[in-house]
Parts: structure tokens; sequence; C-alpha cells
């Protein structure tokens, strides 16, 4: 249970994130750099809550997605009202439509509950959608609106999540009586998202954590990589309440071997600092997490046949054979879980929800896992980036790993930039003049060190697969002050383009940066301003009834732009 110091953490870290906010997209209006501390951490608090459960990495994403009023009449001077929906997120692989309302107090109450009654005043835009009418609604809400529709009109099928956000202690669930008649009048699937759930969702930089367990000798598997190895690893059949022990918060229970299956593991929770290194985070919009919970409710028995099982690794791991028992007593230092965060993240859950579930269910639910005693880094890394390839993840997660990932993470952060390495994974307490996340900077490298910006927004997967190498390990580039003065670019194109008349575009945003790249001595504006007026000449001259966003992908394009601005291809 979240408590009166995450309440206070949060705060700072939503204050933080704000001012991050203003640095990166170039904001110096004085109106809001004179907020209060309530109305920094309250904005900041849109950008956290979007950067958990979105797969959006990159500042100026967020701010597109965020819808609400007050925010919109204050950054953008467009003060439409939001009809209760405070940002709007379309996610096309999973053909979910992900609407927010947010709601952040200024004061901590552990008895503070979600209010139902805010959920009202979404009521006029989700009958707008089930009516098709939306001449009501006007601005970015109405845009939004407008977009759900075509959705639905469609073959596809779209669904609609709603996440009612906030820092109170106590969350809402989908069957209380009043949200369950709401989601089924509007069809909708409700998510309460509190103070407990950004508590856990949010990643933590990791404290040594050290647990000890006892097995019968049956249960346990030794793996050496040669004969001639004092490394040892095993393969251990583990029950789900020592699993839930030696991963739970509470250093003393850890650290006990004789806790197994003690009523006292009946309020722990997770330590997260265990899954630091685990490439995932914690999907909050997978079903996966239900079909475990479903599994251990159902066929606790028959968890051992279901589930793939955890993979730990740990820098040391010390066994020896107990003379009474017939037992083996395990002690395990410095470990992560690499795989099967979910897994895990979903037996603690399970096990808050009913205090019988720890003897009814849990106790009879066991799982594979594999203790691997590795102290060399790389390997750790390698080690988390294939046991994970197994399963449905983005390669792009997959890379977060690897060395040259976490080498550039740290490298950008000495000229104050904050590189999204890995979902979710915040740092607290430190301000930066840019974010960017790695899917970005590689989309970057490839338009201007490799000088491809016609695929560089239609390619995301193949940037962190087959031009991987190239982009991120062969590149001699990669760490020097060009990668940084190229980021600096790509925020001041952002800038200009939110500021001037022109219409934005990411697409848009690569060409400029190819174009300051190979023509450094020109301005910035005189770039845009050239380049706005050849795309518009190039479309006139090539009338096919396409839109800018088509001609931007083409590489015919791409060569008259070229010509255009005599840039010789190499």
């Amino acid at each position: 249970m979240a408590n009166r110091n995450d309440f206070k953490l949060l705060h700072a870290k939503c204050v933080n994130l704000y001012e991050n906010v203003l640095s990166t997209l170039k904001i110096d209006k004085p109106s809001l750099l004179d907020l209060t501390d309530i109305e920094k951490a309250r904005y900041g608090f849109y950008y956290l809550v979007l950067q958990t459960i979105t797969d959006g990495n990159e500042i100026d994403e967020f701010t597109d997605m965020i819808c609400d009023t007050d925010f919109n009449s204050r950054f953008f001077n467009s003060p439409e009202k939001d009809e209760g929906i405070d940002a709007a997120y379309f996610d096309n692989e999973h053909k979910q439509i992900v609407l927010f309302n947010f709601k952040y107090r200024k004061d901590y109450s552990a008895e503070r509950e979600q209010s139902v009654n805010d959920l009202i005043a979404s009521s006029k835009f989700f009958n707008a959608l089930s009516t098709g009418n939306t001449q009501d609604l006007h601005g970015k809400i109405k845009g939004v609106a407008n977009e759900i529709n075509d959705k639905f009109k469609g073959n596809e099928i779209w669904s609609i999540v709603y996440y009612y956000a906030t820092n109170e202690n106590i969350t809402l669930t989908s069957d209380h009586p009043n949200v369950k008649s709401f989601s089924e009048e509007y069809d909708i699937e409700f998510r309460g998202f509190g103070l407990n759930e950004i508590v856990e969702a949010t990643s933590i930089r990791p404290r040594n954590i050290d647990a000890s367990f006892c097995v019968k000798k049956g249960a346990a598997l030794t793996y050496e990589e040669d004969d001639m190895s004092s490394n040892k690893s095993y393969i251990v059949k583990m029950s789900l309440p020592e699993l839930i022990r030696i991963t739970c918060s509470d250093i003393n229970l850890r650290n006990d071997a004789s806790k197994e299956g003690d009523e006292s593991l009946i309020n722990v929770h997770i330590d997260l600092n265990v899954l630091f290194d685990n490439v995932r985070g914690f999907i909050l919009r997978s079903k996966f997490n239900d079909n475990i919970i479903k599994s251990l409710t159902e066929e606790p028995q028959r968890f051992f046949y279901y589930n793939n099982g955890i993979t730990i690794i740990a820098k040391d791991i010390k066994s020896k054979e107990l003379r009474i028992g017939g037992k083996w007593h395990f002690s395990i230092s410095d470990f992560q879980v690499v795989n099967g965060g979910q897994t895990l993240r979903s037996i603690h859950k399970f096990n808050q929800n009913e205090e019988t579930n720890i003897v009814n269910k849990l106790s009879k639910a066991h799982i594979l896992v594999r203790f691997l005693r590795i102290s060399d880094e790389n390997l750790r890394n390698k080690i988390g980036e294939y046991t994970n390839s197994q399963n449905a993840i983005s390669i792009s997660d997959l890379r977060s790993l690897r060395s040259e990932q976490i080498q550039l993470e740290e490298f950008l952060e000495t000229h104050e930039i904050q590189y999204f390495r890995k979902k979710g994974d915040f740092k607290d307490s430190k301000s930066y003049k840019y974010s960017i996340g790695k899917e970005r900077l590689g989309q970057l490298l490839l338009s201007t060190m490799f000088g491809r910006p016609e695929i560089a927004t239609n390619k995301k997967r193949e940037i962190f697969d087959t031009l991987y190498d190239d982009l991120f390990i062969a590149n001699d580039k990669l760490l020097s002050e060009e990668t940084v003065k190229l980021i600096f670019y790509f925020q001041d194109i952002e800038s200009f383009y939110r500021k001037s008349d022109f219409s934005g575009s990411i697409q848009k945003n690569m060409y400029i940066a190819y174009l300051k790249y190979k023509l450094e001595d020109n301005t910035i504006a005189a770039i845009i301003s050239q380049f706005e007026n050849f795309l518009q000449k190039y479309m006139k001259e090539n009338p096919k009834d396409q839109s800018a966003s088509r001609f931007l992908i083409m590489p015919s394009f791409k060569d008259a732009l070229d010509t255009e601005f005599k840039i010789q291809r190499s």
C-alpha cells in the first residue's frame, strides 16, 4: 500500500517533470514559469501517467495527446472544453482507444478514494460518440471524437479503455455498481489508476536485493557451463508462496527461509527493485496479467503447466545441504528478475486480492525458476534480451538492455538530455534540457547521419532490427558532440514548427533535421521556409490526389529535394 512518503515523492517527481516539459517544448511564457508547485505537479502528472500507460516516449507526443481545457488554454491559448476527457491515445497495434480523466489532489489522505462522480463529466463526450453527432464539441476534443467515429465505421474492431488517473490512495474498480453501469452504457473498459498503481508501475533505480530459501533435494537441478567451472546455476521447482517471500519488500522475511507459507506473507508487497532489469516494465494494458490470475483462481495446481517460468540472475548463489529434512539451503545475492516480471507482479497482486489466497490457492501452485549465477554485465544484459525475445515483445524494448544503449543513456545524461531507454524508466530530482526516446533518436540518426529521412518514420522496426548495428554499434559518431548537436537541433525544429503557421509533423521534422545536417550554415527558419515552399510546389507539379505525408516517404521526392537544395548524393 502506498503511503504519505510515496505521495510526496510523486509530487516532487511531477514538479520536476513539468520543468523538463517546459525546457523540452522551449516555452518561456511568464505565466507558466510562475505557477505554484501544486499547479506544476498537476501538469507534470499528466505527462507521468501518459508515459507510464501509453507507448509514447516523446514530450511532444504526450503534449498532442492532452485535451484538458485548462492545460491547452494556458499553454496554447486554446480554451475549448474538454468534456471530461483530459487526454486521448490511439493504440494502432492493439486497436485500442485509450482515454484519460486526470485528477490531481494537493493533500494526502490514506482514506481518500477516487470519486465516481468525476465520471459524469465525460457523459457528453460519450453521448456524442454513441449518436455519432459531434457538432456540439469543439477544438481538439472534437477531432478526437471524429477520429474515434472514423475508427468505428471501418472494418477493424476497436475498443475503448477509459483510465481514471489520480494520486489518491484507494482506486475505483470496474465492479463498482456505478462504474459498471457507466461502462455498460457506453461500451467501454474502465480502469482505475491511483497512487498504488503509479508507485508499482514506475521504475526505480535498484538497490541490492538478497534472499534465502530451502527446497527439497529433488526440486533443484544444477547447471555448470563446463566441468571446470565454479559458477553453478540452478533450475528450481518453487512454490508460489516461497516466490512471494523472496521477492517481497520485507528484508527480514526475504532472508528467513523458515517463513515458507507463513501467514505473515498475506500483506506483503513486491520489492520493485528486483524488476529493474526486466525489459518489459509493467505492461498495464496487457491481457496477459488477467490470464495469470484466472489460472490461479481456477486451476492453481496446474499453474506449473501453464506458465513459462521466471529467470533470476544473481551476482552470487551459495548452496549447502541441510543434515535434517533432506533439503538444500540457498542464499542468493544481488539478484534481478530478468524474465517473468509480468508473472511475478500478477502473483503478488493475486496474493493481495484476498487474505485466503495464500493458503487456499497459492500454496497449491508451483513455478519453474532459473537461478543463474552471472557476474559479467554484458552476459546479464544478453540473457535479459534473449529470454524475453521468445515472447511477444517489441524488438526496440529488447534492445533496451544492450550495453551500448546503457552507455548512450549515461553519455546523454552528461549533456542534460534525458534518454528514454526503457519504458517507464523515470529519474527523480534531475532537470534536463530535452528528453528523447530511443525510437525517435534512431529515426533521427537514420535521417541525418545516414541520409534517409524518407524511410525514417515508416521503418521503426528495421531501426532496431536490420539497421540497428549500423545506427547504434558501428556508428563511431554516436557517443559524440555530433549526436548531442543533432538532438538539440531537433528540439529547435519542433519548437519552430509549433510556433509557426506551418503544419508540423514528425516526417517534416526528420527532413528538416536532414537538411540542417547537410547545410549546417543555414538557419532552421530559412530551411523550413524553403522546404515548405518546395513541398507545395512539388505537390502541385505531381498531382496524384495524395497527402503530403505520402509524398514524404517517396524516394522520388527525396531525390528532387536533394536537387533543390544542391545536396550531393552519397
